[in-house]
């Protein structure tokens, strides 16, 4: 029963080590391997494998992976009101300071490069149209971001996805 339950604990520590194999974040393009938005999506994914659920630890770990710019935005967060311990006001702060440029023809030409997959349904295709919208309008400047937002309310229940 020991020897199970160290073992059990062994590849739970395994698991940790491999969840946690993130790139660091710099906040510039020649450093870093991926968008802010890749790598927030990765450290998310990793703290769940991780059963990392306590808000202050998941910020305190996300700071340990920045670097650079993005490590001095972290130690000036706290002077702009943001609250450094709230991972939602985190990742929206970051979200919003290192997303690229957008503009109108962005998601034109971003919609057209999507193809259907032969094994993927028109449904599942279809939500990934959608998120790819959601994602555009998100990127933009607030008032076309309230505007759908509004929209999107305005739309019975059921056909929120």
């Amino acid at each position: 029963m020991v020897n199970a339950l160290k073992q059990q604990q062994q590849l739970k520590n395994e698991a940790t080590k491999m969840a946690m194999r993130l790139p660091l974040f710099y906040g510039n393009k020649k450093e870093d391997t991926e968008n802010i938005k890749d790598f927030i999506t990765r450290f998310k994914s990793a703290c769940n494998s991780m059963g990392l659920a306590e808000v202050s630890e998941k910020c305190n770990l996300f700071r340990s992976y920045l670097r650079g710019r993005a490590t001095a935005m972290w130690m000036n967060a706290t002077y702009k009101g943001l609250n450094v311990y709230n991972w939602r006001s985190v990742k929206e702060h970051f979200m919003i300071q290192y997303r690229r440029k957008v503009e109108t023809t962005t998601f034109c030409h971003q919609i057209l490069k999507l193809i259907q997959d032969k094994t993927e349904t028109v449904s599942d295709f279809a939500k990934q149209c959608i998120t790819e919208m959601r994602e555009f309008v998100d990127a933009m400047p607030n008032p076309a971001n309230r505007l759908y937002t509004a929209a999107y309310l305005a739309l019975p229940a059921a056909d929120r996805t």
